[in-house]
């Protein structure tokens, strides 16, 4: 008789271990959001965060990163989803990156069906595996997790949500949260920059919990600093632009005031400098000027260049120019043609991606340097044909040059 009790519950016991379920899963990849055919995997994991060797393979279905797994069976609830493919940039406004890249997500499938990977999800991964070997419950390990990659944005104490309930074009202060923290870790970075940056961040916090990397808070803040300034409204009509042009119905939440909220809060340290080279391949540089007066003439080539620190994530360029005068004003003419809606109206406004080249704070900070000196900078489209006009005060000289006044400049 006792044999055959001990038998039975041993039966029973193994009978749970060995239970399986069925889940439906499904969520929306964000980065900004996967392009439609993005591999999507789902693995199961043990009570330690262990893949199990179970895995299903779906893909996304269509431009708002939407996937799903109508019948999952795991012995276990918790789970990882793997994404890789391309993805819309919100800073950059292109569709689609040219390369994969991969995020991550760990869920409990018994709390919620719908999970979004994103940037959050993908940071803190890590951590949570780390916190739930050492003992914490799944959700212990997940607020802890979470919340070691929200401190780093300062916005610990704001978010109310799993991250991976979150949704970027969805309305709703934890969804700006996550936009928030989107677009400034990415910055102007994409494909493998943004997946090195990203692991770097991962690998940082591995350490103790805490972001100790100057170089990356500097990069951090400095990003932060520039897109706040001059950009947030671009992202917007980038985003606007996305949604609209597939016909999908959004709500860009509120993410403005995060940026603010970590720019005012955080102890990072913001190094973004530009300088105004003396020349470039494309010409002397009339932005560079050491002394009270330089001459400028018919035959030389000239730009007007600014570069950006590397740790700002902004790419500026220089823009090639030739003069031509007459009594009163000089013009400077563009080399290359740019193909660009309403140039005219939207060329001195921070951050146009000209020609799908990226942002440009070119023409912006020189408008502001020029003005500076009493002068103007104005646009003359024709035919095609993009002519930039500098008017700047003139003093007599009995050279044939034109002479230009001004001061070197350099800012933060």
């Amino acid at each position: 008789m006792f044999l055959l009790i001990s038998v039975s519950i041993l039966l029973i016991m193994c009978s749970k271990e060995t239970e399986i379920k069925e889940y439906y899963v499904s969520g929306k990849a964000q980065k900004g959001p996967f392009a439609r055919g993005t591999d999507v995997m789902i693995s199961e994991l043990d009570a330690d965060l262990y893949p199990t060797g179970k895995y299903y393979f779906s893909e996304v279905l269509n431009n708002e990163g939407y996937f799903k797994f109508p019948k999952v069976e795991f012995a276990s609830s918790y789970a990882q989803l793997e994404i890789e493919g391309h993805y819309y940039h919100e800073s950059r406004g292109t569709t689609f990156t040219n390369e994969p890249i991969t995020l991550y997500c760990i869920a409990d499938l018994s709390q919620a069906n719908i999970t979004n990977p994103n940037i959050l999800t993908h940071l803190e991964k890590d951590r949570l595996i780390k916190y739930k070997q050492e003992g914490l419950s799944f959700d212990e390990a997940k607020n802890k997790a979470q919340e070691e990659v929200l401190a780093i944005f300062n916005l610990d104490n704001y978010c109310t949500q799993n991250s991976e309930e979150l949704n970027i074009f969805s309305l709703g202060d934890d969804n700006g949260i996550l936009l928030a923290i989107t677009i400034i870790i990415q910055g102007r970075l994409r494909d493998t920059r943004l997946i090195d940056f990203m692991n770097r961040i991962r690998y940082d916090l591995n350490d103790n919990g805490i972001l100790n990397s100057e170089d990356i808070q500097t990069q951090l803040i400095s990003t932060a600093n520039l897109l706040n300034s001059a950009y947030t409204w671009k992202i917007r009509e980038n985003m606007d632009n996305y949604y609209n042009g597939w016909g999908i119905e959004y709500e860009i939440p509120q993410f403005e005031r995060y940026i603010d909220t970590f720019l005012i809060k955080s102890q990072f340290i913001s190094t973004t400098n530009y300088t105004t080279p003396e020349s470039t391949i494309n010409g002397i540089n009339l932005l560079n000027i050491e002394d009270d007066t330089i001459y400028v003439n018919t035959t030389d080539s000239y730009s007007l260049s600014v570069y950006f620190d590397i740790n700002s994530n902004i790419g500026c360029g220089a823009y090639i120019m030739r003069m031509e005068g007459n009594d009163d004003w000089y013009e400077l003419s563009n080399i290359s043609n740019w193909e660009i809606e309403n140039l005219e109206q939207n060329l001195l406004k921070p951050l146009i991606d000209i020609n799908h080249l990226g942002m440009e704070l070119n023409l912006p900070l020189s408008n502001k340097i020029i003005e500076g000196h009493g002068g103007s900078l104005s646009l003359k489209s024709e035919g095609g044909i993009n002519t930039f006009i500098i008017t700047l005060p003139v003093i007599e000289s009995s050279n044939t040059d034109v002479p230009i006044k001004g001061g070197h400049s350099r800012g933060h």
